[in-house]
């Protein structure tokens, strides 16, 4: 996908993983609905950031549970909201 700023391999990825399991460090993994979290968790050292739509629904008001009800297409909302954050990183 375009919107992506950096790519990684999946041997790259799962070589970082294995090496902190090896070192007894924990592997940390954090979730971002919004361009803002995801910049602060990357910061902070997070080796995993997910990105999930229950931000969108928060910023119009819903619950985060709204994430769970049939509001439209989930895959389409989740994709924007990664564009959103993975632009920002």
């Amino acid at each position: 996908m375009s919107f992506y700023q950096r790519r990684f391999s999946r041997a790259e990825v799962l070589d970082k993983f294995r090496a902190k399991v090896a070192a007894k460090k924990p592997v940390i993994a954090c979730s971002a609905g919004t361009g803002l979290p995801a910049r602060c968790e990357e910061a902070a050292g997070a080796d995993v950031i997910l990105v999930t739509n229950g931000g969108i629904h928060r910023m119009r008001g819903r619950t985060s549970t709204a994430a769970e009800w049939a509001l439209g297409n989930a895959n389409d909302i989740m994709l924007g909201v990664a564009k959103d954050v993975l632009t920002i990183l």
